[in-house]
């Protein structure tokens, strides 16, 4: 095929010389201008500041009364308007949809008081942690008690070790229950059904750190890892308690154990790394002086050592 000539353009299969563009009276384009391939930015570039330009604190609160049936997303909302109208000077995120950098410890169940959450918020300017106490106390809601603000360090993270709860547990229900904690505690294994997020069998004996009746209340230790951990429903079926929590009997978080807020060498649980039960009546022992079998604490194992792995 012959070459074709400059302005050529073909019509219907046939190419017709010195018709093109420059026969209609247009300009011919000139050599590529490849200046619209670079990004269009008004001075240098602006840099996301590094962890050592930010300021975080750590922020433990009460969340009680009717703000309990308020849902994990509603509180986060509650707590973004809280910061506005206290103007603390929150960092935000970038992109599309830029967020306060703030970041709770472990979400809380709907229904469930909250005696000591954690939530992490990062700073854009200095600011004294009495100042973002003060400020959030002139902002909260009735049933909103901010309880401390502790300034951390940028690098850090709130990692839950081990989630503490309790529910009242009326008198005539507390005899034959010191008998059913026995048995779980006892036991090797203790699989529960769940239906979310998909239906499932799931052994929560490895997660159970502590349980026991003591001053009229159920409390319970649970271990947070990364695999999961014990929810208080998983619990009232085992225990016989579900008429006891549809009468209204109010289950709460009294606290939140992070690890960087323990000792390094603490052990796993707070009966001398030791479940003790007595053979005679099957309650918690305290002292060394009761008759004991004593069991090894099963502890849920990483799959890599790390931060959240408790053999490491």
């Amino acid at each position: 095929m012959p070459p074709r000539c400059e302005g050529s353009f073909i019509r219907n299969g046939t190419e017709i010389p010195g018709a093109g563009i420059r026969s209609l009276g247009l300009p011919f384009p000139a050599e590529p201008d490849m200046a619209f391939d670079q990004p269009n930015v008004l001075g240098p570039p602006v840099a996301d500041p590094g962890p050592l330009s930010r300021f975080k604190v750590r922020i433990r609160f009460t969340k009680g009364g009717d703000l309990r049936f308020l849902s994990h997303h509603d509180l986060m909302h509650c707590f973004e308007r809280m910061f506005r109208r206290g103007n603390i000077p929150v960092k935000i995120s970038q992109g599309y949809h830029p967020m306060p950098r703030m970041a709770f410890a472990l979400s809380l169940a709907l229904g469930i008081v909250g005696g000591a959450e954690v939530l992490e918020l990062e700073l854009d300017l200095p600011l004294s942690a009495e100042e973002v106490r003060q400020r959030l106390i002139e902002q909260a809601p009735q049933g909103l008690i901010i309880l401390e603000v502790q300034a951390i360090e940028p690098n850090r993270r709130a990692q839950v070790r081990r989630a503490f709860y309790r529910m009242p547990i009326p008198a005539e229900r507390r005899t034959d229950l010191s008998e059913r904690i026995a048995a779980l505690l006892a036991s090797r294994e203790c699989r529960v059904q769940r239906s979310r997020p998909q239906p499932r069998e799931v052994d929560i004996r490895p997660y159970l750190d502590d349980l026991r009746l003591e001053d009229g209340y159920l409390k319970i230790a649970a271990w947070v890892t990364p695999t999961g951990t014990v929810r208080p429903d998983d619990l009232w079926p085992l225990l016989g308690l579900e008429d006891v929590v549809a009468n209204g009997a109010l289950v709460e978080r009294t606290h939140l154990e992070l690890h960087d807020e323990v000792a390094a060498d603490a052990g796993p649980a707070n009966l001398n790394n030791q479940h003790c039960v007595t053979e005679s009546t099957g309650a918690l022992a305290q002292g060394p002086e009761s008759k004991t079998k004593v069991e090894p604490v099963l502890r849920p194992t990483a799959l890599f050592p790390g931060p959240m792995s408790f053999d490491s």
